[in-house]
């Protein structure tokens, strides 16, 4: 049981953590009336009426949250599947807790523009996700 809510846990607080980023202004382009994309305008540009395309750290928080809503629905998928199908081990645990806690790191490793680190943050959350499969393939 406590390994159940504890994997329930680790979703909900990785659910929230979109909810979040996704708050804060995802990157998803808008079109213009012509139906073109504009390079640099993003959704909330349009809605805050700038068409200044995002530069410097908003540029890469933005980037940043668009990769973060890119892996989240794998994750999430994979994690709700261990949950409910009740093959949730300590290693599915420690895959889900690796994501959450490497996502979490990644977007100040992100901001801030350190490359390697930032490949090395994203490949451990790709590997919490990995964990999550075993379980599910057998």
């Amino acid at each position: 049981m406590k390994t159940l809510l504890r994997a329930a846990m680790v979703a909900f607080a990785a659910l929230l953590l979109a909810f979040g980023v996704a708050a804060c202004g995802g990157g998803s382009s808008s079109s213009s009336s012509s139906g073109a994309s504009a390079p640099g305008v993003t959704a909330n540009s349009v809605l805050l009426g700038s068409t200044q395309p995002l530069t410097g750290v908003a540029a890469r928080a933005a980037r940043a949250s668009q990769n973060f809503l890119e892996t989240f629905p794998l994750f999430a998928a994979l994690a709700l599947a261990v949950v409910i199908t009740h093959k949730n081990t300590p290693h599915t645990e420690l895959g889900a807790e690796l994501y959450l806690w490497a996502r979490v790191a990644y977007l100040p490793v992100y901001l801030l523009g350190i490359p390697y680190l930032r490949t090395l943050v994203w490949t451990l959350s790709l590997i919490g996700m990995l964990h999550l499969l075993p379980p599910l393939l057998q």
